[in-house]
């Protein structure tokens, strides 16, 4: 059962799943290491396989991501410079991935949590009820489309904000067969193609009303720019990947973590 508000993510890449798998996990390794500084970025507290009794087996990390230098400026007066970070515990178990992010504010008795289950299916975002919903959470979801090569990209929160890489026109030079540029409508037509289903929960708690209701919307604001940026990173980083087995980029992710731990 789900408590909080749900939005319902889908988010369209012109590659293959066994592609997305790649890229996705590479995406994952180079934007780590590009964002960490000495005050932003990402601390990796674990990163290993796992198995449960429910007989799922998978990845699993566990992250600490530092952002207090890119909060908007009206949370930014409620909260001390270094009190903010988002804490990620993710299950990788591809198609399907489980993703928790947790903050507290122990001084405003404020926190948020964010819950994402993502299911990757091939086809243009038209699957109905991927997560398969019960229809009294089919009531209260919101769908929301996210095109990476016609939404803006200029309002991306964060250490990309203002980065745009040009999906639209962008044509890949290695991947075969070739990609790009995608053109108005392109989710029906282009193939091989794979939708993210993104099943979001945010909850967000706060004493204060004022800071409940625009945590709220500023989290979703976010949520939406973080897929936008990544899946679009995703595709535009793809003749950096296609060549690499999935172990080369595990080897790669590995070292990152390594680099990154506490």
């Amino acid at each position: 059962e789900m408590s909080g508000r749900v939005t319902e993510y889908r988010i369209v890449v012109p590659i293959s799943m066994d592609e997305m798998k790649h890229g996705e996990l590479y995406m994952t390794a180079k934007s780590s290491s590009e964002v960490t500084s000495d005050r932003e970025g990402i601390e990796v507290i674990a990163s290993r396989s796992f198995s449960n009794d429910d007989g799922e087996e998978g990845y699993f990390t566990h992250k600490i991501i530092h952002v207090s230098n890119s909060l908007p400026d009206w949370l930014a007066r409620f909260l001390p410079g270094d009190v903010v970070q988002i804490e990620e515990k993710s299950w990788n178990m591809f198609p399907l991935i489980k993703t928790e992010y947790s903050v507290q504010s122990r001084l405003l008795n404020t926190g948020v949590n964010i819950r994402v289950k993502t299911i990757m299916i091939e086809d243009d975002g038209s699957t109905e009820n991927a997560h398969q919903l019960p229809p009294s959470m089919l009531k209260s979801r919101v769908v929301d489309h996210i095109d990476i090569a016609y939404d803006d990209l200029s309002t991306t929160w964060g250490p990309w904000n203002g980065v745009d890489l040009g999906v639209k026109e962008f044509r890949t030079s290695k991947v075969e067969p070739p990609r790009g540029p995608l053109a108005p409508g392109w989710k029906k037509t282009v193939k091989p193609r794979v939708c993210a289903y993104k099943l979001v929960v945010v909850d967000f708690k706060s004493s204060l009303s004022l800071i409940r209701k625009r945590g709220t919307a500023w989290t979703q604001h976010v949520v939406r720019n973080v897929y936008l940026q990544t899946y679009s990173q995703i595709y535009c980083w793809s003749d950096e990947w296609c060549d690499m087995t999935f172990e080369e980029i595990r080897r790669m992710d590995l070292e990152v973590a390594k680099e990154l731990q506490a």
